[in-house]
């Protein structure tokens, strides 16, 4: 694959998006830019309520994985190093990226998953028969795969202590993949009077410090917690009708975070008290096609009781402090391009004040210095046109991303020669 050279467009000054100059079509060849955004601030209240849980049992079957795994390395050509290089070095506040892409021969439309230990990134491939889950060790670029049973494959997640991966397949069935023996473990939940349809989608997935298991109900107004030692399954139902809640999120103290789309809220379960606090957010807009709500999207933990997340609809990036209420919205990324902005998933880096974004219809990823509320944007190749999606991030600040409509996987890696305004790494 013939590398590509990107350059940097000038410095834009300006506090509000609306005073730029237009966006001009890099025709193939991408550029970065940095730019000033403006903010507001409030203050939230939350409504604060209890949530009675249910406990039950669960039987846990185990099934080895036939055949067993195997492996591949990706051809050479099939890995490319883009070098995204500023035009000038007077313009110091945009710093380098390096791109490196790997293609996997499918579109990939869900999240993916990082194990820092292994040093080693997870998808699924939802449309192959059977279904897979599959590793890529972008040292080596070498690719792992797992036919697994299911049919949807709709969320996965990594434990980072054990490394097991932890899938769900949008039925009552969440499994466990062990690469180490490739044995998959299921546990299939029970059908209560709260989920309406008599069918129960599981969705997200993250792990407390006990390492039990907290899955996300989709729509059937439920959070589980599964204790994987005792296999006791946990149900705090939900009092909302239909909150379609993708994402879950377990903060260092064990307090469970998720987004609802009907509430148009982030919300927040103290599982020691059973206490749940909704916070909703006031920048409400219908979806473009009358479809659901500007609901938040893709939360991430930033500094002590910080939750960053996305709204979508409206084009903001919004920073929840759950001690004091505050709310601060990072506004209007692009309106000043078109009308089919798609800011769709959100990564924070090491450093919390380092805020990653994507806009999936143009094909950038941006990054938001909190603390000068400064964006830079790197703009990816032409034929990433229905990417970057799935944004995650790893413990050296490297970007991961999924190049939808290119079927490819792809890392960008920001240098940080020169730092940008406000001096912190």
């Amino acid at each position: 694959m013939k590398p590509r050279v990107l350059g940097t467009g000038g410095l834009l000054a300006g506090a509000v998006f609306a005073a730029m100059v237009p966006w001009d079509d890099p025709g193939g060849i991408g550029e970065s830019r940095s730019t000033r955004l403006a903010i507001t601030e409030q203050v939230v209240l939350p409504n604060v309520s209890q949530i009675l849980p249910v406990e039950t049992t669960l039987a846990p079957s185990r099934i080895r994985v036939a055949p067993a795994h195997k492996q591949a390395n990706l051809a050479a050509r099939q890995t490319a190093s883009i070098h995204l290089s500023p035009i000038s070095t007077a313009q110091a506040t945009v710093p380098d990226a390096k791109l490196t892409e790997w293609e996997v021969g499918e579109e990939l439309r869900h999240p993916l998953a990082w194990h820092e230990a292994s040093q080693s990134l997870y998808f699924v491939r939802r449309y192959s028969t059977p279904r897979l889950i599959v590793r890529l060790e972008p040292a080596t670029g070498k690719l792992t795969e797992w036919p697994v049973p299911g049919d949807g494959l709709f969320r996965i997640y990594v434990d980072p202590d054990t490394g097991h991966v932890f899938f769900s397949d949008f039925v009552r069935t969440v499994r466990r993949l062990d690469p180490a023996t490739s044995e998959v473990t299921e546990w299939e939940f029970p059908v209560t009077e709260h989920d309406p349809d008599g069918e129960i989608h599981t969705s997200g997935m993250d792990t407390d410090s006990a390492g039990q298991l907290w899955v996300m109900g989709y729509h059937n107004h439920t959070v589980y917690r599964l204790d994987l030692s005792s296999n006791v399954l946990t149900a705090f139902p939900i009092t909302h009708d239909d909150p379609q809640n993708p994402d879950i999120l377990v903060d260092g103290e064990d307090h469970v975070f998720w987004q609802a789309q009907e509430t148009n809220s982030m919300n927040l379960l103290f599982p020691e008290t059973n206490l749940y606090k909704e916070w909703p957010m006031h920048s409400f807009k219908r979806h473009l096609f009358g479809m659901g709500t500007g609901n938040p999207a893709s939360p991430n933990l930033g500094n002590a009781h910080e939750i960053i997340f996305g709204l979508p609809a409206v084009n903001k990036i919004v920073r929840l402090n759950t001690e004091t209420n505050a709310v601060t919205e990072w506004n209007e990324w692009d309106t000043h391009h078109d009308q089919n902005f798609d800011q769709s998933y959100v990564a924070v880096g090491r450093n919390k004040n380092r805020i990653y974004l994507t806009d999936s219809s143009a094909g950038r990823i941006g990054r938001i210095n909190a603390r000068t509320n400064r964006l830079t944007e790197w703009s990816l190749p032409q034929d990433v046109y229905r990417g970057p999606t799935s944004l995650l991030i790893d413990g050296a600040n490297r970007l991961f991303f999924t190049e939808e409509g290119a079927s490819r996987i792809g890392m960008l890696e920001v240098t940080e020669a020169t730092l940008e305004q406000g001096g912190e790494q």
